[in-house]
């Protein structure tokens, strides 16, 4: 897909409601400002609902309101050169909490909306159950319209024996 393209889709999401196969995030994995594991767990949650679920886009410095407060925001200054670095903390994330072949399944683009940059990562369909660690212990998430839902093991079971 041609640049022009993209930009013409994200504008589209900008102006959409999350759903099923979008969401917002406001903060990084990268903020310097809140606490590193909130929004390490808040980006993971994200990242393994899609996954799970039909895939879908993650629009990063964005606000639930479709306010662009960009990456910057999280007190990084981001210049070009830091998009490759972004990335590959992402991935590297990615990686070490989820699991190594997760990593195929995101694809980073970046754009400048009202001089402030934005992330948008598409996040595709796991043939396998994604799982996120969090205290000890293992947890499922999904989609539910514009909702993450971590899922009990009842429902986790139901859903991997119906989904995978």
């Amino acid at each position: 897909m041609s640049k022009k393209a993209r930009l013409k889709n994200l504008k589209i999401l900008l102006n959409s409601a999350e759903n099923q196969h979008l969401a917002f995030l406001s903060a990084t994995p990268w903020n310097l400002k809140q606490p590193k594991t909130a929004t390490e767990k808040e980006f993971l949650k994200s990242v393994a609902s899609f996954m799970n679920s039909g895939g879908g886009n993650l629009l990063l410095g964005v606000n639930k309101d479709n306010t662009v407060l960009g990456l910057e925001n999280d007190g990084v200054p981001f210049k070009k050169k830091d998009r490759k670095r972004f990335s590959q903390h992402i991935s590297q994330l990615i990686s070490d909490k989820l699991g190594p072949q997760f990593c195929t399944l995101t694809c980073y683009h970046f754009f400048k909306i009202d001089e402030k940059f934005i992330c948008q990562i598409e996040i595709g369909k796991s043939d396998i159950p994604v799982y996120v660690p969090i205290n000890n212990s293992y947890h499922m998430y999904i989609r539910e319209e514009a909702k993450i839902r971590n899922l009990n093991l009842h429902e986790m079971l139901e859903y991997v024996e119906s989904r995978f």
